[in-house]
């Protein structure tokens, strides 16, 4: 197994923010499915993912893992109880704060999203294009991508990396936008065993170095084992709520 990355580093990145606080009260979501019918996706969810951490949802397909990851990431809405994040209830945010918040995370996803006509580098640099920010943006996106082992690959196509290197240029377009937090759905699910326990140690060196705070989505028990904190769903049910 190739070794991790060393923790973050630069001019660029040695100004991050640190990780955000995110708290559940009570959070539930329930979907109309047809002939009155109902599914409840999540249901009376609590806890407290302290800043900095990284934190796993586990549970089978269908538990509510990927609902739960919306939430927190605003891309869908409860239908009770709270989420609030660094002291913000997102409840009471209006729809351009609502999308400035979900612009303010980074989001990894299983498929790894990545546009396939552009480059490494212009996957990277995307999330970030129409907004002026305070940095260098190509500047910053060649930082991510040495730190991620892929500063030689920024002028190649997506079609030309492995799964585990899309993976890689997928973390480092979520930390383009400076995130305090990660949402990370089934990070490793589209991977061997060997790349997939790569990427959860560039996961793990990410909270070292950033202090970003991670919550990802998984079936993988080894994964949980590593993570400071596992919440185990069964049909939208919290079962268990421990450190590993």
């Amino acid at each position: 197994m190739a070794q991790p990355p060393p923790a973050p580093t630069g001019s660029n990145l040695e100004s991050l923010p640190g990780g955000a606080d995110v708290e559940l009260a009570h959070v539930s979501r329930i979907y109309q499915v047809g002939d009155g019918t109902t599914l409840t996706a999540v249901d009376d969810i609590s806890g407290i993912f302290a800043a900095g951490s990284v934190n796993a949802i586990t549970g089978a397909s269908g538990s509510g893992k990927s609902t739960l990851l919306h939430l927190i990431g605003a891309i869908d809405r409860p239908d009770s109880g709270t989420v609030v994040v660094d002291g913000t209830d997102l409840a009471g945010l209006g729809r351009r704060a609502l999308a400035d918040y979900r612009r303010s995370i980074g989001f990894v996803f299983q498929r790894f999203n990545l546009l396939p006509t552009l480059t490494v580098l212009a996957n990277v640099i995307a999330p970030v294009i129409p907004y002026r920010t305070g940095y260098d943006k190509k500047r910053r996106a060649l930082d991510l991508l040495e730190q991620v082992g892929l500063g030689q690959r920024a002028r190649d196509l997506p079609s030309h990396l492995s799964g585990g290197q899309q993976q890689r240029v997928a973390i480092a377009r979520a930390l383009v936008n400076e995130p305090r937090l990660i949402l990370a759905d089934e990070p490793t699910g589209n991977l061997d065993t060997a790349t997939g326990r790569e990427i959860v140690d560039l996961l793990l060196s990410l909270r070292d170095g950033f202090g970003v705070t991670i919550v990802l989505a998984t079936h993988d028990l080894l994964i949980t084992e590593r993570c400071d904190r596992s919440m185990r769903l069964q049909d939208g049910h919290c079962v268990d709520d421990a450190t590993p």
